[in-house]
């Protein structure tokens, strides 16, 4: 779930950190995390935007909205996100490390092939 997590927000930075070319999101872009599976958490979390799941969705998550067990507009999301992540995918980019933790990333196109691990900071450098 981290992973999904982590790659839905690197794909949202993709556009912050100049890439090639800004991909659509379509309705995945109203949802702050968006899963194909479920959405666990040991503590409180908020969420900017939606929350969506194919499973359920912890109590702990506090989101706009909270849809969880599937149904259509999780499913339009994932077929979008999947999409955007195609398009990307596309562009080409470097490849990085699954751990991420203490990596200093400058602007870019960044792809990173198997899990991510992200237990510390990350540092991603550009224009303020």
């Amino acid at each position: 779930m981290k992973k999904f997590i982590l790659l839905f927000n690197l794909f949202l930075f993709a556009g912050i950190l100049h890439a090639q070319v800004l991909p659509t999101l379509g309705s995945a872009g109203s949802f702050g995390v968006l899963s194909g599976d479920t959405i666990n958490s040991t503590d409180t979390v908020r969420i900017t935007g939606n929350a969506g799941a194919t499973g359920t969705i912890d109590s702990k998550i506090i989101a706009t909205t909270i849809y969880q067990g599937g149904g259509l507009v999780v499913t339009n999301a994932l077929a979008d996100l999947n999409t955007a992540k195609l398009f990307l995918t596309s562009q080409g980019g470097t490849n990085i490390s699954g751990t991420l933790s203490g990596q200093s990333l400058n602007p870019g196109v960044y792809s990173i092939s198997g899990n991510a691990f992200l237990n510390d900071t990350i540092i991603l450098n550009g224009d303020t």
